[in-house]
């Protein structure tokens, strides 16, 4: 999941990741160790609808194992036109108790420190800097339920793939997790979890090469989607 990069609808491949969860990739954190969802006994994609309104696929997961358990995950992503974030809904069965979901952010090529806020019942972890493979600006971002959150934190540097730990060459990474800014969120077995990852690339639009256009942008979206829907007759 981590090489799996949810920036490859503009047109080129211009993140790099490593060893890292990449742009929005998930793991399981258990006793403070991450497990990356990816190398799996079975995969699935199926794609649920596909309109003007929204798409939505799902990759389904089975024969996950984390460190004696065997589990199954479905992730649900939602995108919606005109939005630089997707919606994701993660399910994990069978997980240990006390485990909890993890999405991240590749830090490979990051020079300043990461960022996190509160911002209308949210928790925003994210990153902006001239990161890209054409050394652009591009600003990546999470938003979980603020009661939801669990730990945030960084991991090694270490690029383990380089290194020989390649457990799944075709997709060029590790099952070791490093490179990355991460965020747990609670959540219980069985049922979905959700969250949203924002995306933006400086040569896009010019708010983007700023931290500050980013953060912005986050703030009036988290305000949208934690706003109730009115309805009048």
């Amino acid at each position: 999941m981590g090489s799996y990069h949810k920036l490859a609808d503009w047109g080129m491949d211009i993140l790099h990741c490593g060893s890292s969860l990449g742009s929005g990739g998930i793991a399981l954190m258990k006793d403070d160790s991450l497990y990356r969802l990816g190398s799996t006994e079975t995969y699935e994609y199926q794609k649920i609808t596909e309109g003007p309104v929204r798409s939505v696929f799902e990759l389904r997961y089975g024969g996950w194992e984390v460190d004696g358990y065997t589990l199954k995950a479905v992730e649900r992503i939602s995108i919606y036109p005109g939005k630089y974030w997707f919606e994701s809904d993660v399910t994990v069965t069978g997980n240990p108790e006390g485990s909890e979901i993890a999405t991240g952010i590749v830090t490979s090529k990051l020079k300043k420190e990461p960022f996190a806020f509160d911002t209308y019942g949210w928790k925003c972890i994210g990153t902006h800097d001239v990161q890209s493979l054409n050394n652009d600006e591009l600003g990546m971002a999470v938003i979980i339920p603020a009661k939801e959150a669990g730990k945030i934190g960084r991991t090694s540097n270490t690029n383990f793939f380089k290194l020989g730990f390649q457990t799944v060459v075709e997709k060029g990474f590790s099952n070791i997790i490093s490179e990355t800014y991460y965020i747990t969120q609670k959540f219980e077995s069985g049922k979905p979890a959700r969250h949203y990852f924002f995306a933006v690339w400086g040569l896009d639009k010019a708010q983007w090469k700023t931290e500050e256009g980013f953060k912005r942008y986050i703030s009036e979206e988290a305000n949208k989607l934690s706003s109730k829907i009115k309805i009048y007759f």
